[in-house]
């Protein structure tokens, strides 16, 4: 019996494991191979596998298998360590002997090779089978599930931290898409494994070689790295024919994995059975199989992956490979770790950087702390397993918020593009909610309250959409009862006479309408709701206040100096459903069932987020600094923040948007000396407003929220 593979440590300096794949002249023979443990310093020649761990799709997963390759039905790579099996130890460093080329069909020692049984999924054994050479020395090859021991979660979180390297280091990615079954067999009909070394025999006798785009092989290098390379360079891989397509529709191009893989590698091939296409053919592929029929496409199949995989590697040193946009863009990406969703697209992001647990030395601020913030430019996010997605989630926040360094779409004066970074800081904690799948609402409930202090407060920025200036039924009245829904909407030229605003409400309306009948669940209703358990640091303000002081340092002084400007005590949550709102400036939605005429609605940049705020009935008095705030400055209003809101749209984002850029300047000032001051007589004026939030309130306000492109 075998006994299981027992993987040796990795260097001690960064590095990786390295399988070299034996050759055979028998297409059908046992698989084998012998993995080293090599540093980068070394600076070995690999060919990274890209593929999914799954295969693509029931038919696929059909395809038959040698009985050489199984073990009790299941695939395997018969596996070894180097130096195994009486030979010296090695480290698989350039200039160390490959292993041992026997001539065809030459049994090894005792029958079989040595090693044991590497448990393997069928869509890699099918791509090991088409990627091993016939002939010459072993093919070197990283592939995740082999050269990773997965059930390490402290290793694997090492070499996911170091995932960008591995791919920027490799000589050549293979894209492994797997094989189209009317290839093997017509439709219809049974297909065997002989048809799929039929195909791959007639590759090789009819078709036109590969060549990627490989310079000439050093002459000063060590004999062990000249062989890798070699056998790199003489891999066999056959000219894609003119009839042969790509399907848009394979899983393959959904995996959050491929984007890193894809985008990072310096040289690329995509791989379908035996043929190879380049980045150029592959964009202009359809959605045909090679018969030439159009292929069924699947209920909820997305053709967009494959052109947005295309787009991403195109566009891979521009501003598209920011973390934020990656998230974003990525968020529907499949992986079976949902904190993949994050980890996965660090390395590819040039504006943050990937550690494992043990590299981070901040431990501090990493476990929670906020009381020093990073400076810009340090990107570090840790790569941990092991950790909440309630940590993950923070610890990107604050990488958003003060890493990562500002877009200028702001404006390009330091308090502007620190503006930008919390004006889209909403969005942002949003999009990461969603690409976690829950994962973060779930955990809150289990957050202590003390683990919540502990992270401190954000900032973010935000807008006076409009002022409340007439309350409608309730939810429960909109939806069940005409009398009411009639009502409401007969209430609304008292407040708005002009045809062209009445012509935009009702548009709104319509589809708002739309939303709360065929979209809301229970949980968004109960999302609408007062915010009764809020600490002293929940408040917005104008940057007006203060003297337009640095927005954290307001939010320092306010509960330091002034710990009387409490929440009212009516401000309890409620059983009762919210309502539907009607404000100023075509502001309409559902808002919860604390809020009163004359409250105001807080939108945020880009996306649906909504708050309701309240004046305070007590204004602040300066905290006065003799060298920012000169006596007899005028108190300053501070706002309650109600709860969460939900807005209806326009139908047209890009003036919301244009409008929401305009709200969030101020108008008849200068920023001078870190505030601002009045450029002419008259005050200085802005919509904006700053909203402190603790992380618990910043995750209610963020969570389901739509996203605008």
């Amino acid at each position: 019996m075998d006994e299981k593979f027992q993987y040796q440590p990795l260097p001690p300096s960064d590095g990786l494991r390295i399988l070299h794949l034996e050759a055979s002249e028998e297409f059908a023979s046992e698989l084998v191979g012998t993995l080293s443990s090599v540093p980068f310093s070394a600076r070995p020649a690999y060919v990274a596998l890209s593929y999914t761990w799954q295969d693509r799709d029931a038919d696929h997963a059909g395809i038959p298998l040698p009985a050489s390759l199984l073990s009790s039905r299941t695939p395997f790579l018969r596996l070894k360590n180097a130096g195994d099996n009486g030979g010296p130890p090695g480290d698989g460093a350039p200039g160390e002997k490959p292993p041992e080329v026997r001539p065809p069909g030459e049994q090894p020692p005792g029958g079989k090779a040595p090693g044991a049984q590497f448990p393997i999924g069928h869509n890699l054994a099918l791509a090991l089978l088409h990627l091993r050479p016939r002939g010459g020395p072993p093919l070197p090859l990283w592939i995740d599930q082999i050269c990773i021991n997965q059930a390490d979660n402290a290793e694997r979180a090492a070499q996911v931290a170091l995932m960008s390297f591995i791919y920027q280091r490799t000589r050549l990615v293979v894209c492994w898409l797997g094989i189209i079954i009317d290839q093997y067999a017509p439709p219809g009909h049974l297909y065997s494994f002989a048809s799929v070394t039929k195909l791959c025999e007639d590759a090789r006798r009819n078709k036109t070689r590969f060549w990627p785009e490989f310079g000439p092989i050093p002459s000063n290098i060590a004999p062990g790295h000249q062989t890798d390379l070699r056998a790199i360079y003489d891999m066999e891989l056959y000219q894609w024919p003119d009839y042969y397509q790509i399907d848009p529709l394979n899983s393959y191009w959904q995996r959050i994995w491929i984007v890193q893989e894809v985008c990072l590698a310096p040289r690329l091939v995509y791989m379908q059975g035996p043929y190879v296409c380049g980045q150029t053919q592959l964009a202009g592929a359809t959605c045909r199989s090679a018969t030439g029929q159009r292929k069924p496409q699947s209920a909820g199949a997305d053709k967009g992956w494959l052109q947005r995989l295309v787009e991403a590697r195109a566009g891979r040193f521009s501003q598209a490979m920011r973390l934020e946009a990656l998230v974003e863009r990525f968020q529907g990406s499949g992986c079976h770790e949902p904190r993949d969703k994050l980890f996965a697209l660090v390395g590819l992001a040039y504006d943050a950087w990937a550690v494992a647990e043990a590299e981070n030395g901040d431990k501090e601020r990493k476990r929670g702390s906020w009381s020093a913030k990073p400076e810009r430019g340090d990107g570090r996010l840790s790569i941990d397993y092991e950790r909440s997605f309630f940590d993950i989630w923070c610890d990107a926040v604050a990488f958003y918020l003060w890493q990562a360094n500002p877009m200028t779409d702001f404006g390009k004066l330091p308090h502007e593009m620190e503006d930008e970074r919390r004006a889209k800081i909403v969005r942002f904690a949003g999009t990461l909610q969603q690409a976690f799948g829950g994962g973060v609402h779930e955990e809150m409930a289990s957050v202590s309250e003390a683990t919540i202090e502990s992270r401190g407060y954000v900032v973010a920025k935000g807008y006076i959409a409009g002022k409340i200036r007439h309350l409608g039924p309730t939810y429960d009245e909109y939806v069940g009862s005409h009398w009411k829904h009639s009502q409401w909407l007969q209430s609304w030229p008292r407040y708005y006479t002009e045809p062209s605003d009445m012509e935009e409400l009702r548009k709104m309306e319509e589809q708002f309408s739309s939303k709360i009948i065929d979209t809301y669940t229970d949980a968004d209703v109960a999302r609408i709701k007062v915010f009764d358990d809020l600490p002293d640091c929940c408040f917005a303000y104008s940057p007006l206040a203060l003297g337009g002081a640095d927005p954290d340092g307001i939010v320092e002084a306010v509960v330091r100096y002034h710990p009387y400007i409490y929440r009212p005590v009516w401000l309890q949550e409620s059983s009762l459903p919210p309502r539907r709102f009607l404000g100023s400036d075509r502001c309409m939605g559902m808002a919860p069932e604390g809020a009163q005429v004359g409250d105001l609605i807080v939108r945020f940049w880009n996306c649906d987020a909504a708050v309701v705020v309240r004046a305070s009935q007590d204004r602040v008095p300066p905290c006065r600094d003799s060298e920012r705030e000169p006596a007899g400055a005028p108190s300053q209003q501070i706002y309650h923040i109600i709860g969460r809101a939900d807005v209806a749209e326009q139908q047209s984002r890009s003036p919301q948007d244009a409008k929401a850029k305009d709200k969030m300047k101020v108008y008849g000032a200068v920023f001078e000396g870190g505030r601002y001051v009045a450029s002419g007589e008259s005050p200085p004026r802005t919509d904006a407003l700053y909203i402190s939030m603790d992380l618990r309130t910043l995750q209610r306000v963020s969570e389901a929220i739509v996203i605008h492109e």
